[in-house]
């Protein structure tokens, strides 16, 4: 693959999404993850290739990068957030992790942390596909767009802790 169509793959994926609002973002990105970008280069011979390019292989979980970040930080327009943990897949940054104090409440990090990462740095959430909250005996999982109600339960084995 040319560097050059890698080039515009990029360039549509990070693209400034501003202006959509943070779920219409979340679901272009969405999009562009799950069916790749299409996009036009020109081949060695002078000719033009329109060809979709994939930032995610579903097929071969071996083909992908992992990394998990602890304390990540991200500047948005006007503040600074540390992020607890961000989960990244081929540098996209897929999941979001919020962690609280077991003895804390686990609505506080939808409430207090959740709501005003998503005002302070929504570009983050373009991206994301998953967000759990947990306070290490309690956690539960969902999306960019759900509301705590529907944040769903983590389920344990066997019903364990």
């Amino acid at each position: 693959m040319p560097e050059v169509a890698i080039d515009e793959a990029i360039k549509v994926l990070i693209q400034d999404r501003s202006v959509m609002g943070m779920v219409s973002a979340n679901r272009e990105v969405y999009d562009l993850l799950k069916n790749g970008a299409l996009v036009s280069f020109m081949n060695d011979k002078r000719e033009q290739i329109r060809e979709q390019i994939r930032f995610i292989d579903w097929n071969n979980i071996d083909n992908n990068d992992f990394f998990l970040v602890s304390q990540f930080w991200v500047s948005g327009d006007m503040y600074a957030r540390r992020a607890d943990r961000v989960g990244f897949i081929n540098g996209i940054p897929l999941v979001s992790i919020e962690l609280k104090a077991s003895h804390r409440n686990l609505k506080k990090a939808y409430n207090e942390n959740l709501r005003d990462y998503k005002s302070t740095i929504p570009q983050v959430f373009w991206f994301n596909g998953l967000i759990v909250l947990s306070n290490g005996s309690k956690s539960r999982v969902g999306t960019t767009s759900a509301e705590w109600e529907h944040f769903s339960e983590w389920k344990k084995i066997n019903c364990e802790g």
